[in-house]
C-alpha cells in the first residue's frame, strides 16, 4: 500500500530519465575506465591474461560501454518531450552519478574482488587502491542518489506550497 502511494506521487517522466542517466553515467564512465586505466596508464586490461587476449577483452568492453551510452542516449531521446519539467536536469545528472558509481561497484567487487579478473592497479599497496577505487564509486552512488531525492523533495514541497496558496472555492 505505502509503495503504492509513493509510486502514484512519483511524476511518469521521472523512470524514464533516471534510466537515461543511469545508462549514461555507467556507459561513459566505463569508457573513463577503459581509457584511462586500460589504454593510456596501462595499469590492467579488462581480463589480465598474456597476449592478444587481454586486448579482445578491453575492445569488447569498450563496445559494451559504447551499447550503454547508445540505449542511454535513445531512452533519453524518447524523453526529451519531459527534460523540460523542473527538476529533470537534476535527476538526469544524479541517476548519471548512480550509474557511474555502480558500475565501478560492480566492477570493484565482482571483477576484482570475487573473478579477481584484474586489480586497479597491481603495482605498489593494492589494497590502497582497491579500497580508494570502492571509496570513489561508494561516494558517486550516494551523491547521486542525493541530488535525485533531493529534487523529489523539492517537487513536493513545491506542489504543497502550490496547494496551501489556492483559494478554496
Amino acid at each position: 500500500m505505502v509503495h503504492e502511494a509513493h509510486a502514484q506521487r512519483r511524476p511518469p517522466w521521472r523512470r524514464r530519465v533516471r534510466s537515461a542517466g543511469g545508462l549514461l553515467g555507467a556507459g561513459l564512465v566505463g569508457m573513463l575506465d577503459g581509457i584511462l586505466f586500460h589504454d593510456l596508464l596501462g595499469w590492467h586490461h579488462f581480463v589480465d591474461v598474456p597476449g592478444r587476449a587481454a586486448e579482445v577483452s578491453d575492445g569488447l568492453f569498450h563496445l559494451a560501454m559504447w551499447i550503454l551510452v547508445l540505449a542511454g542516449i535513445a531512452v533519453l531521446w524518447q524523453a526529451r518531450p519531459r527534460l523540460s519539467e523542473p527538476r529533470a536536469g537534476r535527476v538526469l545528472v544524479g541517476s548519471a552519478l548512480v550509474g557511474a558509481g555502480t558500475l565501478q561497484l560492480l566492477d570493484a567487487v565482482v571483477d576484482h574482488a570475487l573473478l579477481r579478473l584484474h586489480w586497479l592497479h597491481p603495482q605498489g599497496d593494492v589494497a590502497a587502491w582497491e579500497a580508494g577505487y570502492l571509496l570513489v564509486s561508494l561516494v558517486l552512488v550516494l551523491a547521486g542518489w542525493r541530488i535525485v531525492r533531493g529534487a523529489a523533495h523539492r517537487r513536493r514541497t513545491a506542489t504543497r506550497r502550490r496547494t496551501r496558496r489556492t483559494p478554496a472555492p
